[in-house]
């Protein structure tokens, strides 16, 4: 992948830096928030080498990229102008990204516009915590690991030292969220940090210091709040300072601003909300607490069965984050989560098993697409094999449902918890590590289960689908398909030629490979001048017309390779052409290969829309 092309032509293609409000990435995605979501080319972006696939969700625009996002974002960073609206946060009130039929935005809902600011914040708190939460928490993963198998006895001292360092992200939590709230909210950055530090000071409250009385109401409020698992505390704090923050800008005289607006945002933002706004935080986070507690002990497993079924559609959407949230405070606040983490592991096992399932039936391209993205799930990265292999696809994605469900089940009936935060797959098994191993245990066959339900569900939908293919073309005459890919309507073919068939009826391919092959025993009887088109006729006088592409003939460089002559008598599967699929991307064009049948009056029997088909599959019954 050209790292710095994709750059160039994702910039291009979003409208450019001036219609980019804010600019960011998580560990697969580059998520954008726009000001003319309109402007957007989502065709375009969706041609980058590279790019699995784009998400419009609660006001961002989301380009799925896989774990190569971070070398694409690290190349938006070197060209002009970029850096300054990476280095901003997104607005509160995002654009909508509904279709319209008219030119005006469309009102959006209270509700809704709600909804998406809740989500839009809380990712852009989380999201620049979670590489440190996950470094500690996969090191931790591998310590445990060791002193399980006795290799830390020789360098205890040292193992003990290392082990610590892994809780410093969770005892200074509420700093690390202080920084990314404060960007968040535009708050003063030194004050939010001042405030969030008298949040992990140990005795923050003692009455003695304080001239309090012992056990007072005024003591126990402040004692309340000196704790690191305060995370609702700190954001509250941050956001009121913000508020203060801004007023005491508009209002300071300008020579006396340099001064004047830290000491008014400190004496009336932060310690108002340390002594009233964080205690009434900290009674809310301590009944989330409690809840929390009881939904461990008494619903476990609804929610593992929840999130098993329902991560997936959660991480395409965006709205994971609140169970991310969730994770992290069960974390912070007990040491485990019971909640969050195993569901979210048996779904992320059970998108790696559907697309290894693929790899196995399937072949041809989808086989080493499919195999490189389901490892890369097991793992924990789950976008790779969902955009590019089990939603295209469609079976694996219900199968994966299926089994991340049974896994996510199973987990939650057992009680399984996490000891470390990570992204969830086999990974971080070594996570669930207990002195009697029965949490362990547990966990393996959890994943297990989710992996082998997910493998089976998968090869019997497979299965299912290859034989209701040949229950299509029954008693037909057969044309075969020239090319490996997915069925899609002539009706979606971006050119009037062809999708409103004036050449005939038939369909056309989303390829994924680079080669053409005869679709029957026939001769050709036509090939374009540039080679993207091909015009074959069979004995028994069937007519084929294979188009590759649309606006391809534009094209100033040679894309398209032909293997044959006019008048030549082929036999089926026979290479006809092979073709540059990656450099007709570059170039913005269509790839879809349009197929025809020029002289057929009646109407053939063709597959469903993104039936999977490879090349000598049957594609037309007549």
């Amino acid at each position: 992948m050209d790292h710095k092309q994709a750059a160039i032509t994702i910039l291009g293609a979003v409208g450019g830096v001036k219609n980019i409000i804010s600019a960011q990435h998580c560990a697969t995605r580059l998520r954008l928030v726009l000001r003319t979501a309109e402007l957007a080319n989502d065709n375009a972006i969706r041609a980058v080498p590279g790019v699995l696939d784009v998400v419009r969700a609660d006001g961002q625009y989301q380009i799925v990229i896989g774990p190569d996002v971070v070398n694409v974002f690290s190349a938006l960073l070197a060209l002009p102008g970029f850096d300054a609206v990476a280095a901003c946060d997104a607005e509160t009130d995002a654009p909508d990204f509904s279709p319209s039929d008219t030119q005006e935005k469309r009102k959006v809902p209270l509700w809704r516009s709600a909804q998406r600011a809740f989500i839009s914040t809380l990712a852009a708190i989380i999201v620049p915590v979670v590489p440190a939460l996950t470094a500690a928490g996969s090191l931790r993963a591998l310590l445990m690991l060791l002193n399980a198998l006795g290799l830390t006895a020789a360098w205890r001292p040292y193992y003990q030292v290392l082990f610590g360092l892994c809780n410093l992200p969770f005892r200074f939590l509420p700093i690390l969220f202080a920084y990314t709230a404060a960007r968040r909210f535009h708050a003063e950055m030194g004050v939010s940090f001042m405030a969030a530090c008298a949040l992990v000071t140990p005795g923050l409250a003692d009455a003695y210091m304080l001239g309090l009385p012992h056990g007072s109401t005024a003591s126990k409020m402040i004692s309340s709040v000196g704790s690191p698992q305060n995370i609702l505390p700190v954001i509250v704090v941050v956001w009121f300072i913000s508020v203060v923050g801004r007023q005491a800008e508009k209002y300071s005289p300008q020579t006396l601003k340099f001064f004047l607006v830290p000491l008014l945002t400190f004496l009336f933002g932060a310690i108002p909300a340390l002594f009233v706004l964080a205690p009434a935080a900290g009674f809310v986070s301590a009944f989330l607490e409690e809840l929390l507690l009881w939904l461990s002990t008494h619903a476990g497993w609804l929610f593992g069965l929840i999130l098993g079924i329902c991560n997936p559609l959660l991480v395409m959407s965006g709205k994971h984050y609140i169970f991310v949230a969730l994770g992290i405070a069960s974390l912070s606040h007990f040491g485990w989560d019971s909640l969050v983490g195993p569901g979210m592991m048996a779904a992320n096992v059970a998108q790696g098993a559907a697309a290894l399932a693929v790899a196995l039936c399937a072949g041809g391209a989808w086989r080493k697409r499919s195999l490189r993205s389901g490892i890369t799930a097991l793992f924990g990265i789950t976008e790779p094999a969902m955009f590019g292999c089990n939603l295209r696809l469609k079976y694996p994605m219900r199968a994966a449902l299926i089994g991340g469900g049974a896994g996510g089940l199973f987990l939650g009936l057992k009680g399984v918890r996490r000891y470390v935060f990570g992204s969830p797959g086999l990974l971080m098994l070594p996570g669930h590590l207990d002195p009697a191993m029965r949490n362990f245990t547990n966990a393996c066959l959890g994943c297990l289960v989710s992996a082998i339900v997910t493998f089976a569900v998968t090869v019997v939908l497979h299965i299912q689908k290859s034989r209701t293919g040949g229950r299509f073309f029954r008693g037909k005459r057969m044309v075969y398909a020239p090319a490996q890919g997915q069925i899609v309507p002539l009706s979606k073919v971006p050119d009037s030629v062809f999708s409103q068939q004036m050449l005939g009826p038939g369909c056309a391919i989303d390829p994924v490979d680079d080669k053409l092959y005869a679709p029957f025993d026939c001769q050709v009887r036509s090939v374009a001048q540039d080679g993207h088109a091909i015009g074959l006729q069979a004995p028994d006088g069937t007519q084929v017309l294979i188009h590759v592409g649309i606006n391809t003939v534009y094209l100033k460089e040679c894309c398209f390779f032909p293997k044959v002559k006019i008048g030549e008598h082929i036999k089926k599967g026979d290479l006809l052409l092979s073709f540059d699929l990656e450099r007709i991307r570059k170039n913005d064009c269509c790839t879809l290969i349009s197929v025809v049948l020029p002289e057929y009056s009646g109407t053939p029997v063709v597959p469903p829309e993104h039936w999977p088909v490879a090349a000598g599959d049957p594609l037309f019954g007549l």
